[in-house]
């Protein structure tokens, strides 16, 4: 299914298992540090956008990925937390997710300007 930049709820909307409670979550938890970012669908996942940078989350198979787009403060996750799926620039979670170190990764990609 390919979303317009409008179609939020569609895409929330689109799996009714785990994943969407814990995409919900993670929705939850970015609005709530930062209320003035902008949600909108691009590359098929959900981003919030602000002046000073940006973080995503989206579906995927078994689980719901956070994107950065920062690969230094995923490896720091990583070191933290081995038992998590990494990638480059992204975080792969099933249902137990730290929480308090995704908030810091948030306020990090959301506040860090790309030189």
């Amino acid at each position: 299914m390919k979303f317009k930049p409008e179609d939020i709820q569609l895409y929330i909307d689109q799996v009714t298992d785990d994943r969407k409670t814990l995409l919900l979550q993670f929705r939850d938890r970015i609005m709530r540090l930062y209320p003035d970012a902008v949600p909108r669908i691009s590359y098929q996942i959900l981003m919030f956008k602000r002046k000073t940078g940006w973080t995503a989350v989206g579906y995927r198979r078994d689980g719901v990925t956070l994107y950065t787009g920062h690969p230094r403060i995923i490896l720091e996750f990583h070191a933290s937390h081995p038992e998590i799926k990494t990638g480059t620039g992204c975080i792969n979670f099933k249902k137990d997710v730290p929480w308090e170190d995704v908030d810091g990764i948030i306020q990090y990609a959301m506040e860090a300007k790309k030189g």
